[in-house]
């Protein structure tokens, strides 16, 4: 939430504030940056009168490069001295914004703070697990240039992810004031389920960057920012926005470190009652409804189980272990040079020579079968012509041709009145084996 600065006095508007050191600040309570005395001389961790203390405070996206938590830099970007706005150099200054009054600030550049962030750290020393906060503070522009700018308020817990706080933006007009001076809006603002335990750290940076229009750039600054705890979990006292405080910050208790009533789903394992929390209701991974997956639940696992059927029915095509079971197949027919084989599975033997068929008389061929079939066996049938050089007799119109000194196996051969060519011969044969078993 903000409010704009264009009917307030920003030098009395700050004077109601309470100052306060540029020494190394923490979290023990409420905590306000005035930077009265910041007169853009630098950073470290020892500061010296001018300077910002760099165990809370860094500035990123300058052409000068990068400094990091508690190193000692000052001069170019890094330190521009004091102004009252509308300078030339890019870089970092202590602004004078009103009387007796300065803020933290930059003139951005092509190569300076587009983008760029103030950066705070600031360590949690509330005695407990830090759930909530508000921050205020002062977003300042002064809008000399004809270029659209804008700074905005961000958080992170662990200075790599950042989440926007919303609504805490000012933007400058791309149209530079006749008589600038120095505007903006002042933040108060509540952020939520930090998660912070003593002892770590709460990171807020104010990330600026160009906006729209052209030519220099608009000066920005930062000010009398105020950080207040607001719910403190573990102080077996129920703040604002807490559920629960049970004085501890145990996860497994039905309490958690948020000071949320435990659910499943929370990511806390809840002793005695769940046995795993993933924080997801995906049912195909190793905890399913804060229970540990298993074979006979129903749920396949993925890349763990090939099926599961909920039952211990170890017939079924889903086996007690959670893999397919077994299941009969037939493949299809084959056919090399004088054989034939059938993927079909039977348990019969038979051995045929010389038989009738009962589409001619005698033996029109004077073929010869062999044929063995097991149980589980692929069956192999061959057939040999013994008839090689005669001619065949009992011809029933089927369209083979009569075959002299030959060995057309096909020629004339029939089975109920039909030729047996291809795979027809297949199936006299079977019909054979059946008249001999009859017999």
């Amino acid at each position: 939430m903000s409010r704009a600065l264009s009917s307030l006095s920003l030098a009395t508007l700050c004077a109601l504030l309470p100052g306060t050191a540029l020494a190394d600040e923490v979290l023990d309570g409420e905590v306000t940056f005035n930077f009265n005395d910041f007169t853009g001389s630098g950073f470290a961790s020892e500061p010296a009168a001018g300077q910002l203390d760099s165990d809370n405070w860094i500035v990123t996206g300058l052409g000068d490069g990068a400094f990091d938590f508690g190193d000692d830099v000052s001069g170019g970007d890094f330190g521009e001295g004091e102004g009252a706005g509308g300078v030339n150099s890019a870089g970092l200054h202590g602004f004078i914004v009103g009387a007796d009054d300065n803020a933290f600030g930059v003139q951005p550049s092509g190569s300076t703070f587009t983008p760029g962030a103030f950066v705070l750290r600031i360590e949690n020393q509330t005695g407990g697990v830090l759930n909530r906060i508000a921050v205020e503070g002062f977003l300042l522009y002064f809008n000399d240039q004809p270029r659209s700018n804008s700074l905005s308020l961000e958080y992170s817990v662990d200075n790599e992810t950042w989440l926007p706080v919303d609504g805490a933006t000012v933007t400058s007009p791309e149209t530079a004031a006749a008589k600038p001076v120095w505007d903006g809006d002042v933040t108060d603002d509540v952020i939520s389920m930090l998660g912070i335990g003593e002892g770590e750290f709460l990171y807020l940076r104010w990330i600026g960057d160009d906006v729209g229009g052209s030519g220099s750039r608009d000066e920005f600054a930062i000010d009398d920012i105020t950080i207040t705890p607001i719910s403190i979990c573990g102080n077996n006292t129920m703040d604002p926005g807490e559920a629960c405080d049970d004085g501890n910050t145990d996860d497994d208790d039905g309490c958690t470190s948020l000071c949320m009533s435990a659910t499943c789903g929370d990511e806390f394992v809840q002793k005695d009652f769940e046995q795993c929390d993933d924080g997801n209701d995906d049912d195909t991974d190793a905890c399913i409804a804060c229970v540990l997956a298993e074979c006979g639940d129903g749920f396949v696992q993925a890349g763990v189980e090939d099926c599961d059927d909920g039952n211990q029915d170890d017939d079924d095509e889903c086996a007690n272990d959670c893999t397919l079971g077994d299941v009969a197949t037939s493949g299809p027919a084959t056919t090399t040079d004088g054989e034939t084989s059938d993927g079909e599975t039977g348990n019969a033997t038979g051995d045929t020579e010389g038989s009738s068929t009962s589409g001619g008389t005698g033996d029109p061929t004077g073929a010869s079968t062999d044929a063995t079939v097991t149980a589980g066996a692929t069956v192999t049938v061959t057939v040999t012509d013994s008839n090689s050089g005669g001619e065949d007799s009992g011809d029933d119109g089927s369209s083979g041709a009569d075959s002299a000194g030959g060995t057309d196996d096909s020629g004339g051969c029939s089975v109920g009145g039909r030729g047996l060519g291809g795979a027809g011969w297949l199936l006299g044969l079977f019909g054979v084996l059946g008249l001999r078993r009859r017999k």
